[in-house]
Order: C-alpha cells, then sequence, then structure tokens
C-alpha cells in the first residue's frame, strides 16, 4: 500500500467510527436570534472586512464557536466580495461543526466548493466535508455513510479500509496525524500572537510566580492557602484567568462546606467562561440543595451556551428528583439554544432513577426533529423493552416524519434487545424506498451472521434496482465469504 496521503489518513480515521460502532449524541443546533443580534451589534462599528475576519478567528481560537459563526455571517453579509470569502466560509462551517450543527456546516462547505473551488482552503473542506459524512453515518445516515465510504475509495486509489491495514501503515498513518495535530498547534500559537503582539507571556510571567507559590503553600499549610485562593478567585484581570483555574481545582480538594460560597459566586460572576464552567463542574460534584439552586440559577438566567451545559451535566449527577424536572423544563423551553435542550434530554436518558416514559411524554410536547431524535437515542441507551417497543412503533407509524422514522429505526437497532429475529419480517411490512434503504443499512452493521443472509436475499429477489444496489453496496464491504460468493455469483465468475 502506498504512503498514505494527509487526507486519507483523515478519511480513515473519520471512517473508523462506521467500522467500530462509536455513536455520540445527535448534532443540530439551534441558532438563537438574540445571541445574533449581540454579535451583530458588537461588530457594528468594525471598518474593515480584516477586522471582522481577524475577531472571528480570535473568537475560534479561544473556542469561542457560537461567537465565530455568527461574526464570520456578518462577515459575508457585509462584505459579499471579500479576499476573506472562501476562508470565511470554511471557519463558519468548521464552528458548525464544532457546534455540532452538521446540516448547516455541510451546506457552507458545499458553498464554499462551489463557489471557490480552487482556493487554497478548499482541500480542507473536503476533507472536513468528508469527516462530517462519516461522523452522520455513524449516527444512522446510511446516504452519508455511503457517499463517506465511496469517497474515501477514491482518496486512496483502492478499496482498502482500516481493518486492511498492517502496523506499519497503522503506524504512518497515527504519525500523520501528529502532524496534523501539530500543524493546527502552531495555527493556534500563531494567532494568539497576533492578537496579543507577543506581550501576553510578559505581562503574565509575575502570575506563574504566584502560581508556583500557591502549589508550595498548599504542600506546606493548606489551611493559611484558602484565604489567598479567595484572593485570587476574586481577581478579574486577564493574566489571573489560569490561576483561577488552578485555584478552584486545589480547593476543590477541601471540605466543600468551606468553599461551597466561594464556587457558587465564581460560577455566577467571573468573567471567563473558562473559570465559570470549572465552578460549575465543581459544584457538580456536590449534592447539596444550596448547589442545585446555584445550578438551577445558572441554567436559567446564563447565554453562554458552554455553561449551560456544563450546569446540564452538573445537574444531571444531582441526587435529588429536583434536577429531573429542571432539566426537563429546560428541554421544553424553545427560547434556548436547540443544541444545548439536546444535551438535557441525553443527559435525563443517562439517570436511572428517570422513568423512561418521562422521555416518551417529553416526545409529544416537542417541535423539532432534532430533539426528538435526541429522545430516541436517549431511549436506545437503556434496557427498558417498553421503551423499545415505542421507538419502533415510530419508525413504523406513517404519519411521522419521514427522517424521524429512519432515525427511529436505527436507533431500535442500537439496542441489545432487538436482536435480528425481532427484525424479521419488518422489511416486508415497510412501504416506502427509504425505510427499506435505512433498514438495508442497519442489516449491514448487525453483528449477526444472518444480517450477511438477509442482505443477500435482499440483492438477489428486491424488485426494487436501486435498493437491490445498496445492498450489494453494503455486501461489498464485509469480509463474508457467503458476500464474496454472491457477488462472484453476480458478475458471472466462470470459476
Amino acid at each position: 500500500m502506498k504512503m498514505m496521503t494527509a487526507r486519507a489518513t483523515t478519511l480513515l480515521v473519520s471512517l473508523g467510527a462506521l467500522f467500530t460502532g462509536q455513536v455520540s449524541a445527535v448534532e443540530g443546533a439551534e441558532r438563537s436570534g438574540a445571541a445574533r443580534d449581540v454579535v451583530r451589534g458588537a461588530v457594528a462599528q468594525e471598518e474593515s472586512d480584516e477586522d471582522i475576519y481577524r475577531t472571528a478567528r480570535e473568537a475560534i481560537t479561544r473556542g469561542q464557536f457560537d461567537r465565530a459563526r455568527e461574526l464570520l455571517g456578518v462577515l459575508r453579509e457585509r462584505f459579499p466580495s471579500t479576499r476573506y470569502a472562501p476562508e470565511a466560509l470554511y471557519w463558519q462551517a468548521f464552528s458548525a461543526y464544532r457546534l455540532e450543527s452538521m446540516r448547516e456546516a455541510l451546506a457552507l462547505l458545499e458553498r464554499q466548493l462551489e463557489t471557490h473551488p480552487e482556493a487554497r482552503i478548499s482541500d480542507d473542506s473536503r476533507d472536513l466535508e468528508l469527516r462530517i459524512r462519516a461522523l452522520l453515518g455513524s449516527r444512522g445516515d446510511s446516504r452519508s455513510a455511503e457517499r463517506a465510504l465511496r469517497e474515501a475509495e477514491l482518496a486512496l486509489g483502492a478499496t482498502t479500509r482500516l481493518a486492511d491495514m498492517s502496523a506499519a501503515e497503522r503506524s504512518t498513518m497515527m504519525a500523520e496525524q501528529a502532524i496534523l495535530r501539530t500543524r493546527m498547534a502552531m495555527e493556534i500559537a500563531a494567532a494568539r500572537a497576533t492578537v496579543t503582539g507577543g506581550s501576553w507571556q510578559e505581562a503574565c510571567e509575575e502570575d506563574d510566580i504566584r502560581h508556583a507559590a500557591i502549589q508550595a503553600l498548599m504542600q506546606m499549610d493548606s489551611d493559611r492557602a484558602i484565604p489567598l485562593l479567595r484572593t485570587v478567585l476574586r481577581r478579574r484581570d486577564e493574566c489571573s484567568v489560569p490561576l483561577r483555574k488552578q485555584a478552584i481545582f486545589v480547593m476543590s480538594q477541601h471540605d466543600p462546606a468551606q468553599v461551597e460560597d466561594l464556587m457558587v459566586e465564581v460560577a455566577r460572576t467571573d468573567p471567563d467562561p473558562g473559570v465559570k464552567e470549572a465552578a460549575v463542574f465543581w459544584l457538580s460534584q456536590v449534592g447539596t440543595e444550596s448547589a442545585l439552586e446555584a445550578l438551577s440559577d445558572i441554567l436559567r438566567n446564563t447565554d453562554e451556551p458552554g455553561l449551560q451545559e456544563n450546569a446540564i451535566f452538573a445537574l444531571a449527577q444531582h441526587p435529588s428528583g429536583r434536577a429531573a424536572d429542571v432539566l426537563k423544563a429546560y428541554a421544553l423551553d424553545s427560547s434556548k439554544p436547540e443544541r444545548v435542550r439536546e444535551k438535557a434530554i441525553f443527559w435525563l436518558g443517562q439517570q436511572r432513577e428517570v422513568d423512561p416514559q418521562l422521555l416518551i411524554d417529553l416526545y409529544g410536547q416537542l417541535g423539532s426533529p432534532g430533539l426528538k431524535e435526541q429522545v430516541f437515542m436517549s431511549l436506545s441507551q437503556g434496557d427498558d423493552d417498553r421503551s423499545t417497543g415505542w421507538i419502533l412503533e415510530r419508525a413504523l407509524d406513517q404519519s411521522e416524519d419521514i427522517e424521524l422514522r429512519k432515525q427511529a429505526l436505527f436507533w431500535a437497532g442500537q439496542r441489545s434487545s432487538v436482536n435480528l429475529d425481532r427484525l424479521q419480517g419488518l422489511y416486508a411490512r415497510l412501504t416506502d424506498p427509504e425505510m427499506k434503504e435505512q433498514l438495508i443499512f442497519l442489516y449491514a452493521h448487525r453483528p449477526e451472521e444472518a444480517a450477511v443472509d438477509r442482505l443477500i436475499e435482499i440483492a438477489r429477489s428486491e424488485e426494487d434496482t436501486e435498493l437491490r444496489k445498496k445492498a450489494i453496496f453494503w455486501l461489498g464491504q464485509t469480509r463474508d465469504e457467503r458476500a464474496i460468493a454472491f457477488l462472484l455469483e453476480l458478475v458471472g465468475d466462470p470459476l
């Protein structure tokens, strides 16, 4: 096998999820009108496209992807002919990807490749597009999975898959990935130097010394260090941000009764999102009523998605039954970002004490397909047979949206209680070609040997030519001897 290109390496790493069964939470983010207006107001005084682009890239460097996405949207609206147009489309798509708005990211990447195909950033756009399609494939999107596999074959120049790679080739892949990660780290460092003018390190050297002093004091006399840490956590300058985060970590090792009031204050008032998120994470380890009240208040009143997600996680760890009520109320609040509401639904599904019926009832109160799909995903994590039957009912309910029905079928197929026998006869009951295609995809990812027999049966007897071709494609992704024999039979092998 030839030395793989960086693009082929990226593709193989992305496609690994299709063969290892890695499935993560369903994507989907709803833009907040209020947040968009804030960003637009913030750049109203910017004088040039370069100013806005630089501010957006700075936001990406800091991990502020919501802000970056909106800034780049403003840039493209105000300066449609800007020289930054190709990069703006790519980085806006990258921000949407990091926010798990996969469909939005794909639309932006397709626009970039269509309008600026020769731009230097186009190779990165193709890589990101295929990474997203592979990820969507691992989440049940059969067409994205098929397209990603076909593109990977073209990129590699053969039908090589992860499972076919030798140890040496895997080592090469890992080395190339390390190079890519190093390049990204250098880019981030360069961006930071551009933003700060190289003065950040000099200005903050004194705080590095303070950090070392705190560490030494904690080892010798932790009781004397607590008042000092309180002083550190009340600082608000940018240089002290790493110091404040470290102070939270150090204080988390002490009796919660001594420091809980300060942690709540930091979570509510610190100007740095990362510091606030660290404090909220600490609150997830505290099962007190005051912590529950603080987390509920933060979730209701903050407009920072990252902080909201941390608060949702912290609430999901709280032993009080009221925490589930707070999460349910948030999931139903249409004024909140959809991406974060999905997290609330996800964590509801992870709580053992929560009756699955709560999620089933929640489904009927949700309007967004993305949120409804998250209910399927959350229910699929448990072992309640009633939930399995309910998800399958949604798959067969023709009054449901077809995309939701496909997702219901996919997530039902992830349940250990849904063996292949339970799916027997389902193909004949389905009337929509798209649903049949989804079931073919599901068979292709089942571990049972009999799944290959089902695919062969469909490829042999299905009247719809397109569906037969789908079954044949997925048979080609297996290494099963029966599949190989059948494919040879189709092509008329003289042997």
